[in-house]
């Protein structure tokens, strides 16, 4: 049975590589190129270019961000949840979603993504070049979101079986299949080791599992037809690909043999790392093998050393090596970064559900016209504005126009209450110059000399935590909100990076931020505060109860009542 501990850990790991090795990745088009960058345990904001020849434009990217290892990842571990209808959930569900929110996808999965989202599975596909392609595809899709399937204790040739009907999913091709069975195996063994492994004992292990997870799959009868059609004959291509898998493997266990950190990139380029065909399944699941394997005491080296493998498939072999580390290394090498990567309290939270057998209803399907009815929402959305979607309820947190010289672009941020981070961004032409959404911004219009607009802005040390407070507990709206700046009209709250600034402005001051509410408002105020563990002083003005308390970055609130009398307020 996998170890709980490090199943949650090897997750988590799989989401730091993810985060690691995105803005080395070729596909990643940061920008300023990455020749420049150095191996670095630190996650830092970036900038990548988007949008190719119809809408370029430059993206800005948080410290943390995933892409699309992770976010796949973890939609299958959302349709296992489901229990025995993972697949319907998968192909029907998360897959079609996946397509509105995406970052960083391979084109293989992104295609089939929209054919199971118009209703049709890949290899049913009416066009013989779209069959093909898919039969074709050999890339490391079905490797990289294959970690959920290993956390359930279930026979290795059961495992295999769920293996082979996701990878198929989304790719054809032996490669696919084999590469994501090789790296479940490691790391199903790593997960259920009862003792220290051995310098290449990991790597061992797999080449001697050869006759498990080389066995040829049983898969359904329409898509073996249609597998047999295009390769020729299906079996005889699944012998090749098997036979360049063990080739692999040894290259990795010679490479492995020599233990000098000078030879690495020279292993990694043997396996193909580099080459052309370096985003297939079965070279990046032997090269995370070999990597994990090389640095089993040095875990942050090997996970270093697979995000800035330049000229590799970096977001997914460093995502598939932390995978592996983590289930391997002991807790704490992954300090600070586990607490960092984006939705770092999900990805936990989604993995301890798994291994604990916890169950969610059946999903319905999402369809283009659940996209339509998506998209429509978000044209006329404001910060703050919820709605709901298979991946639980969700409120738009931002809102963002970028600048594009043939198309208006915006990006919506939303949040599901469950703590996933979901970036949807459009590209709309317009008509009689306007785009489709609402403006949110204040217009531009002439302003009297005499006229003059001003407000109250807190500087703050943590935005998500000040605008939580204000929303939850003051029961403030958002009218706009940047990455850096929330206003709620008349308050806003900005993160304050003026670091020169003389000591005596920082200090707290006497003043108070005043609201007036209704006895039940104030009750909810109350509420809200006991519920974040805040503290609250019970006061009184005119004969009427208020309370006093400091939002979190130290400014004094208050909640008065504005008719009547509140309920009794009890001190903390």
């Amino acid at each position: 049975m996998p170890n709980p501990v490090r199943a949650v850990h090897a997750f988590t790991a799989l989401a730091v590589g993810d985060a690691l090795g995105w803005p080395m990745e070729d596909r990643g088009n940061r920008v300023g190129g990455t020749a420049s960058l150095k191996p670095r345990w630190a996650f830092e904001s970036w900038e990548r270019r988007d949008g190719g020849g119809y809408a370029p434009h430059v993206q800005p990217l948080d410290p943390g961000a995933i892409s699309d290892d992770t976010q796949l990842a973890l939609a299958v571990a959302r349709s296992l949840l489901r229990g025995p209808d993972w697949w319907e959930h998968l192909t029907r569900v998360e897959l079609p979603i996946w397509t509105v929110y995406e970052r960083g996808g391979g084109g293989a999965t992104k295609r089939a993504a929209q054919s199971w989202l118009s209703g049709r599975p890949p290899w049913s596909d009416d066009r013989a070049d779209r069959r093909g392609r898919y039969f074709d595809a050999g890339g490391n899709g079905a490797a990289m979101r294959c970690l959920p399937h290993c956390l359930i204790d279930i026979p290795f040739d059961e495992l295999a079986t769920r293996l082979d009907l996701d990878a198929v999913v989304t790719h054809g091709h032996p490669y696919a299949l084999i590469g994501s069975r090789v790296y479940a195996y490691a790391l199903r063994y790593a997960l259920g080791r009862t003792e220290p492994l051995a310098f290449g004992e990991l790597l061992d292990r797999v080449i001697a599992g050869g006759g498990e997870w080389g066995r040829a799959p049983q898969l359904p009868d329409d898509w073996r037809h249609a597998a047999d059609e295009h390769h020729a004959g299906y079996g005889a291509a699944w012998e090749r690909a098997i036979d360049k898998t063990h080739a692999l493997l040894r290259t990795a266990r010679e490479g492995i043999q020599q233990g000098a950190i000078a030879v690495d990139r020279d292993t990694l380029e043997q396996l193909g790392v580099f080459g052309r065909e370096r985003g297939a399944g079965h070279i990046t699941a032997t090269a995370a093998v070999f990597l994990a394997s090389r640095y089993l005491t040095q875990p942050r080296q090997g996970l270093l050393q697979a995000a800035f493998s330049r000229g590799a498939d970096t977001d997914t072999l460093a995502a598939m090596t932390g995978g592996l580390l983590g289930a391997l290394s002991p807790e704490g090498w992954l300090q600070p970064l586990d607490q960092q990567v984006q939705d770092s309290d999900y990805v936990v939270r989604t993995a301890v559900e798994l291994i604990d057998g916890h169950r969610e209803p059946p999903s319905s399907p999402f369809t283009t016209r659940d996209r339509t009815k998506l998209y429509r929402f978000l044209d006329t959305a404001r910060p703050g504005a919820r709605t709901d979607l298979p991946l639980g309820h969700a409120k738009v947190m931002d809102i963002t126009d970028y600048d594009s010289r043939s198309q208006y672009i915006r990006a919506w941020t939303l949040r599901t209450d469950a703590g996933q981070t979901i970036h949807i961004k459009r590209n709309d032409k317009g008509r009689d110059g306007k785009p489709r959404w609402i403006t949110l911004s204040v217009p531009d219009e002439p302003l009297e000399a005499e006229e003059q607009r001003g407000g109250l802005v807190l500087l703050v040390d943590d935005l998500d935590r000040a605008r939580d407070f204000y929303e939850a507990v003051a029961d403030l709206r958002v009218t706009r909100a940047t990455r850096g700046f929330v206003s709620f009209g008349w308050l806003a709250v900005e993160l304050d990076v003026r670091r020169e600034l003389p000591l005596d402005l920082a200090e707290p001051t006497r003043a108070a931020i005043r609201f007036y509410r209704s006895p039940s408002g104030v009750a909810r105020a109350h509420a809200a505060l006991t519920k974040r563990g805040l503290h609250a002083d019970p006061a009184e003005r005119a004969g009427k109860p208020l309370i006093r308390t400091r939002d979190p970055d130290g400014h004094v609130v208050e909640f008065h009542t504005l008719n009547g009398v509140s309920p009794p307020i009890q001190s903390d």
